[in-house]
C-alpha cells in the first residue's frame, strides 16, 4: 500500500480506538496545527508530485536541497504549508507562498519539468515573479466544519446552505445535468459519441 493509502487506514483505526478506548470527550475542543508537511511525494509513475500545491516555499533549511534537486533529496525537502485541526478536523490549511522565479523553476525541475513545460503551466506567474513578489502567505479556512464541531452536527451537509449528496449531485439546481447543443457549442467543446 502507498504511504497516503497507509495514513487514511490508519487515521480509521486511529479514530476508533480513541473512540473505543473513550480518549476523545466530546464536549472539548482540542486545536491542533500540523505541520512540516513533506513538500514532494512520489506518484505511482514513480515520479516526483507536489503534496499540496507547486506553489508553497520549502523550508528555509531546505532551500539549498530545493535547489540543487538531487533525486535522493527531494523526498525529504520539507514545506512552509500548515493546517489548523480542531478535534480531527482540518478548519484551515496554507502556506508560505514561493515569491522568487528560481524557487518556482526548482519545484518544477524537482517534478520532472523542462523550462519550455513550466512556463507553458505557469508561465505568468514565473514572470510576475521577476518584478519583485514580496514574501507573502495565506490561509484558507473551513467555516463549514468549524460550524459543524461548534454546532455538534453529525454531517458538514447539516451546516451548509446548499449541500451537495453523497454523489455530488445539487438537488435544488438538478446539477449535474445534460448541457444542450447550444450550450456546448457556445462553450466550444467537441461531443464524441463512442459506438
Amino acid at each position: 500500500a502507498s504511504y497516503a493509502v497507509a495514513n487514511k487506514a490508519l487515521d480509521v483505526v486511529r479514530q476508533e480506538l480513541g473512540k473505543m478506548l473513550k480518549l476523545i470527550d466530546p464536549k472539548e475542543l482540542r486545536p491542533a496545527w500540523v505541520v512540516d508537511f513533506p513538500m514532494f511525494e512520489k506518484t505511482d509513475a514513480d515520479r516526483w508530485t507536489f503534496t499540496h500545491n507547486p506553489f508553497s516555499m520549502p523550508a528555509i533549511a531546505d532551500i539549498e536541497k530545493h535547489m540543487n534537486g538531487k533525486e535522493d533529496e527531494i523526498g525529504t525537502i520539507i514545506a512552509q504549508q500548515y493546517d489548523l485541526v480542531l478535534n480531527g478536523y482540518e478548519i484551515g490549511g496554507g502556506s508560505v507562498r514561493a515569491h522568487k522565479p528560481e524557487i518556482l523553476e526548482a519545484t518544477y525541475k524537482n517534478m520532472g519539468y523542462n523550462k519550455d513545460d513550466m512556463l507553458k503551466s505557469v508561465g505568468t506567474l514565473y514572470k510576475a515573479f521577476h518584478y519583485g513578489a514580496p514574501p507573502h502567505g495565506g490561509i484558507a479556512w473551513g467555516i463549514d466544519r468549524l460550524m459543524m464541531l461548534l454546532g455538534k452536527k453529525n454531517s458538514i451537509r447539516e451546516v451548509m446552505v446548499f449541500p451537495k449528496t453523497g454523489t455530488s449531485e445539487d438537488l435544488l439546481f438538478n446539477a449535474p445535468s445534460l448541457l444542450s447543443d447550444k450550450k456546448v457549442e457556445e462553450m466550444n467543446v467537441k461531443v464524441i459519441k463512442k459506438k
